[in-house]
């Protein structure tokens, strides 16, 4: 509901966005556990890219936080949805702060990247809760790295980080491991919710799983177009 008001109210369009999402941040784990309605918002008050640009470094690790996997977490988090949406706003700050415009972030927001692709790779439930949770942290970080390495960039330092990045963290590779373990899960829960893509009992699941689908085909068209470019 917060993140909803967030984007349909004019007050929050005035160059105050920030001071409202660092309220919300202040918020957005309780006793070491994510919120994830208040993560949420968040990442809705960043859609405004310009509110981006005034993140800190402090900013920055809060977001990192919020997306990290708990030690000894189940694969996805027990809240899926909150940590999709803090890769969400890393993809974000990725692209639009200019603290994290030196290499070493690029290289440690990609890193988060991969590695929310490799729990998610692989064997696990593909019904439930968890396995949607599972599918929605894969989904939005193959959706943050063809975003960063897609992107056009002024920035002759970026585009130099960027391009080392992508050829030593072997970003290919990865996100197509990913996508075909997402479209085995996708199919899986189809199956399972009522057999087919769809075809879902659950509307919600049904809207998450189209999404996911799109997502995989993206995945190769954006593998074919960076293949050409980097030829």
């Amino acid at each position: 509901v917060v993140g909803n008001a967030v984007l349909s109210c004019p007050r929050w369009r005035e160059g105050t966005e920030m001071d409202l999402w660092r309220v919300l941040r202040a918020h957005a784990v309780v006793d070491g556990a994510r919120v994830p309605g208040v993560v949420g918002a968040m990442a809705n008050v960043l859609r405004f890219r310009d509110a981006a640009e005034e993140l800190t470094r402090e900013d920055v690790e809060a977001v990192w936080e919020v997306a990290r996997r708990p030690a000894g977490g189940a694969v996805g988090g027990e809240d899926g949805g909150g940590r999709a949406d803090a890769v969400a706003m890393l993809g974000v700050a990725c692209l639009e702060s200019p603290v994290c415009a030196e290499f070493s972030v690029q290289d440690r927001i990609t890193g988060t990247m991969l590695d929310c692709l490799l729990e998610t790779v692989g064997g696990g439930a593909v019904t439930g809760s968890a396995a949607v949770d599972a599918m929605m942290l894969c989904n939005e970080a193959l959706n943050v790295l063809m975003d960063v390495f897609g992107a056009d960039e002024d920035n002759d330092a970026v585009v130099n980080a960027r391009e080392k990045i992508f050829r030593e963290r072997g970003i290919l590779k990865a996100m197509v491991a990913a996508a075909e373990s997402l479209k085995g899960r996708i199919a899986g829960a189809a199956a399972a919710s009522d057999g087919g893509v769809g075809d879902a009992k659950n509307d919600e699941l049904e809207d998450n799983l189209i999404r996911f689908e799109e997502t995989v085909e993206n995945v190769g068209r954006f593998v074919e177009y960076m293949g050409d470019r980097t030829s």
